[in-house]
């Protein structure tokens, strides 16, 4: 339980022997509309802002109703197939609806989502080659934003839907090696995610200038990545090193396709105090390439939200931190500086072109910690402080 209503209750269930192992584990949760500084909700905040148009206030029927409910379900079965060779089955299934969004003229009236998993993972090929994995994804997201909520379907006026869809699928292979008393971690990974969308008027289908709100975008990701660690005395080295190359297209002729390359890298250096106190310090980079909504999205008034020609996100980012652990409990303190370049982001009130890149840094302190009060009950801590500052490029 939490503040502004919100509820959850799960339960996880498992079990197995020598051949198959299952895991089962279910919840449910919902939460109220949270209120800001002022002791608003999302209607009061929508309905006191001078810049929001009537038409996207909600109606007063609808204005007290919950921002959300979710249900979940998640399934795992691990098959020894042989005392080396394991077989990995997954599903996860989400169930959300009525999902208020209230930063957009929309609210989302479901939400389903689900995703499939299907490993094999084969250990102690030889002394030197002591994993192969090799594993298949899938995922699907159904999710129709509408104005059925809002001023703008009161009366007789019509309900608009931006109906949207996803489908991802992809493949990893990750080969793991002991070399010279280091773990080497070398592999594959390949994706497409093809991403859709469309307007309805009253549940009947209508464009928009003749396009649709995504038109069949697909983003095609091709990546090789390689990582070492390894213990010299008291310190541990660990390094990675990740090349994307992605491509992003489009059926909307009157927008551009993209391509993207980009070089991900990370070293975090840990010093071993002793057995229950260590430090650490980790420096890294990494990229993401704009998603279809960024690039290409078009509104119901025809214009251009997206914006085509977008640059990927560079993220450079330092880390240190201090880690205690032993029989009884385990703490972490970590303090970052994140410098973002080409950060995407959506300018408020333009109608065309609202995604840009912008310059941003994030900089804050974290803190976690766990109690081992028992063999049977462990009592979890956490807080966060972030900053951020934006800069125009």
């Amino acid at each position: 339980m939490g503040s502004w209503g919100y509820k959850k209750i799960g339960a996880t269930v498992s079990g197995g022997n020598d051949l198959v192992r299952v895991l089962v584990s279910a919840s449910k949760e919902k939460s109220e509309q949270y209120k800001d500084g002022n002791g608003d909700d999302f209607a009061a905040q929508i309905r006191n802002s001078p810049a929001t148009p009537t038409a996207t206030q909600y109606q007063d029927i609808y204005a007290d109703m919950d921002a959300y409910e979710k249900k979940s379900i998640m399934a795992k079965v691990f098959v020894n197939v042989t005392d080396k060779q394991e077989l990995r089955l997954s599903v996860t299934a989400n169930r959300s609806d009525n999902i208020l969004y209230p930063n957009s003229k929309m609210d989302a009236l479901y939400d389903d989502s689900n995703i499939y998993s299907v490993e094999y993972n084969i250990k102690d090929l030889s002394d030197a080659y002591k994993n192969l994995n090799i594993q298949y994804y899938y995922s699907d997201v159904d999710h129709p934003m509408a104005t059925n909520y809002r001023k703008s379907s009161a009366g007789a006026l019509p309900d608009i839907k931006n109906w949207l869809t996803t489908e991802m699928q992809g493949i990893k292979l990750k080969n793991t090696f002991d070399v010279f008393n280091s773990k080497v971690i070398v592999g594959l990974d390949g994706s497409k995610r093809i991403w859709d969308g469309h307007y309805e008027k009253d549940n009947l289908p209508f464009v928009v200038g003749g396009r649709k709100s995504i038109d069949n975008a697909v983003t095609e990701n091709k990546a090789i990545f390689a990582s070492l660690s390894k213990d010299i005395g008291a310190f541990n080295i660990s390094a990675g090193l990740r090349y994307d190359s992605t491509d992003i297209t489009t059926d909307d002729v009157t927008q551009q396709d993209n391509n993207y390359n980009g070089m991900n890298a990370n070293i975090v250096t840990t010093y071993n105090i002793n057995k229950e106190h260590k430090i650490f310090l980790g420096i890294g980079q990494a990229n993401r390439v704009p998603d279809a909504r960024e690039l290409y999205f078009r509104s119901s008034l025809n214009n251009v939200v997206g914006t085509d020609n977008l640059d990927q996100t560079t993220n450079r980012e330092i880390d240190l931190g201090y880690e205690l652990e032993n029989s009884m409990y385990k703490a972490k303190i970590k303090t970052f500086y994140s410098r973002l370049s080409n950060y995407v982001y959506i300018e408020k009130g333009v109608g065309s072109s609202a995604f840009q890149n912008i310059d941003a840094i994030v900089y804050g302190l974290e803190l976690s910690a766990e109690y081992f009060a028992s063999d049977d009950i462990i009592v979890d801590f956490g807080a966060a402080y972030k900053r951020g500052k934006k800069m125009r490029l």
